[in-house]
């Protein structure tokens, strides 16, 4: 296809959602969350794009990129964020809860209840206060004595990516292609955030040689890049980050993070006119699905 990138990036929701998304290669996600939660994972069921409807009419409904539901029951939630959204912590306590609250049916006791992971992967700074780290782990912990957990039903993870980059610089060098003692230094975690950034084939190909679940994951995006259909929809995604980030941009300079209602209406009739998906809609502009469809239907 003329003029596409050379290479798929899995930073890109399409690509990262058929890749560790697809329900007939569980191995490539076990692999994945085996590396960020250090044990040995069993995937029972994988679901994507999946819809948290709403109870009532005028509740608030969200997508999950990919869901795996762990031998154990435990659900782990897996998200590719690369741009900010506005209440970006709040949302995701909102999906959390969300997963934890609809577990249990009426009756059931409350030790059925499994625990729900977030893993969230970005490249921004969500954790400003820590610099150090590319991986922060969230738990509800006692305030004077954080040893003490009030309960391990909630696990939160952040991964970001532009740290990644400060610890290890020359993964963003496409040209750079480290030596096997390298690659192997870097640890099972660093080595899937990698595989995640890489813009070199020849580091990819390299990743690939590691285990059975990288190979298969560096064969589906080897797959992927060769589908015309795939390059389409990974050029779609694109356009539609680009897109959303400038909206973004564009909204702050409008003084819209100062909580200005007649500016959230306006980003959204904007997102509207371009066509943008209803969740992105509500996620972005902050407005009730009500509100919404009415500027939808051009009340």
């Amino acid at each position: 296809m003329a003029g596409s990138p050379r290479i798929m990036r899995l930073t890109n929701d399409f690509v990262f959602t058929a890749t560790f998304g697809e329900a007939e290669h569980p191995e490539r996600v076990e692999g994945m969350l085996e590396a960020f939660l250090e044990s040995d994972i069993h995937v029972d069921k994988l679901v994507t794009h999946l819809q948290l409807e709403p109870d009532m009419p005028d509740d608030k409904y969200g997508v999950v990129d990919i869901l795996a539901t762990l031998e154990n029951g435990d659900l782990a939630q897996i998200e590719m964020q690369v741009y900010w959204f506005r209440f970006m912590p709040e949302r995701e306590l909102f999906y959390a809860s969300d997963l934890i609250y609809k577990q249990l049916k009426s009756g059931q006791p409350y030790d059925k209840l499994h625990r729900v992971i977030l893993i969230c992967i970005v490249m921004h700074d969500y954790v400003p206060s820590i610099s150090d780290r590319f991986h922060t782990d969230f738990m509800l912990r006692e305030k004077n004595q954080p040893d003490v957990v009030f309960s391990d039903k909630l696990q939160i993870k952040i991964l970001d990516l532009r740290k990644f980059l400060k610890q290890y610089p020359w993964a963003a060098d496409k040209s750079y292609v480290p030596d096997l003692p390298t690659l192997n230094a870097m640890g099972l975690e660093a080595q899937w955030m990698l595989l995640l950034i890489t813009e070199s084939k020849e580091v990819r190909e390299m990743l690939g040689h590691i285990s059975p679940p990288f190979d298969s994951a560096v064969r589906k995006v080897a797959a992927l890049e060769a589908s015309p259909d795939a390059w389409e929809r990974y050029s779609y995604r694109e356009k539609a980050a680009r897109d959303l980030d400038a909206m973004r941009r564009d909204s702050e300079a409008l003084g819209f993070e100062r909580g200005s209602y007649q500016n959230a209406r306006m980003v959204a009739q904007k997102m509207i006119a371009r066509n943008k998906p209803l969740d992105e809609i509500m996620d972005f502009s902050g407005l009730p699905l009500d509100e919404i469809n009415q500027l939808m239907a051009g009340k």
